[in-house]
């Protein structure tokens, strides 16, 4: 902490986000803002090419399924009703994932690790990409089933849990329907000094966090998630 981020390499990646029309403009933009701080602070700055995220999402929720019941499974034989509705709809299917489909998405895993090493962190020391697409979705926007439409689950944050990379979320300002936007600080594996140096020089410039959400984009329906 302390030290800047002069000389330190940053990579970009807007091909996840910054085409798809349900990425708010204040997203990219911000993004685009912080890039420039990091740049005008002494950092180089470059877009990469990423895996395609849905292989990212894939495998990770193939991953999530197959673990998750295996921790649960018991519970959710003998105390289903005691899971929340979402939760149990998204850990039962885990009983229909086969050994065989489980290991592939582990050896998927690892190619995406590799991939994510030598397309960014063999030649740059951090990635910024989109953290969520939108701002919060309000509670009305969620059906009573699993799954709830892309636009009320938009984070791009299961990438990194599947490589194991370390990775920061960080407010970086407000849109315009006044809730708040931010982005992901990605770095190298056990690297987290790295990722805070670049938070600490972002939140110093972009930072806001003695600012609150507008009382009236608050709804009735209890509230934005």
């Amino acid at each position: 902490m302390g030290r800047g981020v002069a000389g330190l390499r940053v990579a970009t990646s807007p091909g996840w986000y910054a085409d798809d029309p349900l990425t708010m403009p204040e997203i990219t933009a911000g993004i685009e803002r912080a890039l420039g701080v990091l740049g005008g602070h002494g950092a180089s700055v470059e877009e990469v090419t990423l895996p395609p995220y849905d292989v990212f999402n894939a495998c990770g929720r193939v991953v999530f399924a197959a673990e998750a019941f295996a921790v649960h499974q018991d519970d959710l034989r003998r105390h289903p009703r005691s899971f929340g509705r979402y939760t149990y709809q998204r850990v039962m299917p885990g009983a229909g994932i086969a050994a065989a489909d489980y290991l592939r998405a582990l050896d998927v895993r690892q190619w995406l690790r590799r991939r994510l090493d030598e397309t960014v962190f063999d030649r740059h020391d951090v990635l910024v990409t989109v953290c969520g697409q939108t701002t919060a979705a309000r509670w009305s926007d969620f059906p009573e089933n699993w799954p709830p439409p892309k636009l009320a689950n938009d984070m791009q944050t299961i990438p990194f849990s599947v490589t194991g990379h370390p990775a920061l979320s960080l407010p970086i300002g407000f849109a315009a329907d006044g809730l708040p936007i931010g982005l992901q600080i990605v770095g190298r594996a056990h690297d987290e000094a790295t990722v805070f140096r670049v938070a600490e020089v972002l939140e110093a410039e972009l930072g806001e966090r003695h600012r609150r959400p507008r009382l009236q984009d608050i709804d009735d329906t209890g509230g934005n998630s």
